[in-house]
C-alpha cells in the first residue's frame, strides 16, 4: 500500500512540476529564453556559478536560522533567501527542460517540447543513485547559475523584460 501511495505521489508531483514549468514559460517567455541561451552558451560557467551560489545561499539560510533561534526577524531573512533561491532554481530548471524538449522534438511546438523535456528531466532525475546524487544536482546547479547569469549579463536587443 505504501508503494502505491509513493507512486501516486511521484506522478502527482511530476504533473505539478510540468504545469509549473508551462505557466512559467507562458508568464516569463523572454526571461526563460535568456536563461536557455545562457545554459547553451556557457554550460561550465553556469554550473560553477550555480554551485557556488547554492553553497552561499545555503550558508546564509542556515546561519540566519541559527541566529533566528534567539531573534525572530532572521527567520524572515532565511525565508527570503530560500524563496529567491527557489525562484532562480525553478526558472533554471524550466529553461533546461525547454532545452531538452527542443533537442528531443525539434519539429514540435513549444508547449509540447516543454512537456516532453520536463518529463525526461524528471524521470532521469528519479533514476536511483545516479539521478538523485549526480544528475539532479548537476542540472540544478547549471540551471540556477544560468538564471543568475541571465540577470547580470547585458542583453543584446531590447531593454525590457517579460
Amino acid at each position: 500500500m505504501e508503494t502505491l501511495a509513493l507512486i501516486v505521489l511521484i506522478l502527482f508531483s511530476a504533473v505539478t512540476i510540468i504545469a509549473l514549468f508551462l505557466i512559467m514559460r507562458l508568464l516569463f517567455p523572454r526571461r526563460l529564453d535568456r536563461i536557455q541561451i545562457t545554459v547553451q552558451t556557457q554550460p561550465g560557467r553556469s554550473f560553477w556559478l550555480g554551485l557556488v551560489n547554492t553553497l552561499f545561499a545555503s550558508a546564509l539560510t542556515l546561519g540566519s536560522l541559527a541566529v533566528g533561534d534567539a531573534f525572530s526577524p532572521f527567520f524572515i531573512l532565511s525565508f527570503a533567501i530560500s524563496g529567491a533561491f527557489l525562484v532562480g532554481l525553478m526558472m533554471g530548471l524550466g529553461a533546461l527542460s525547454q532545452l531538452v524538449g527542443t533537442r528531443l522534438l525539434p519539429a514540435k511546438n513549444a508547449p509540447l517540447q516543454l512537456i516532453w523535456g520536463s518529463t525526461v528531466v524528471i524521470l532521469a532525475s528519479l533514476t536511483p543513485i545516479i539521478g538523485w546524487f549526480l544528475l539532479f544536482p548537476y542540472l540544478s546547479f547549471r540551471g540556477f547559475g544560468a538564471a543568475i547569469l541571465s540577470f547580470f549579463t547585458p542583453q543584446q536587443g531590447s531593454e525590457s523584460e517579460g
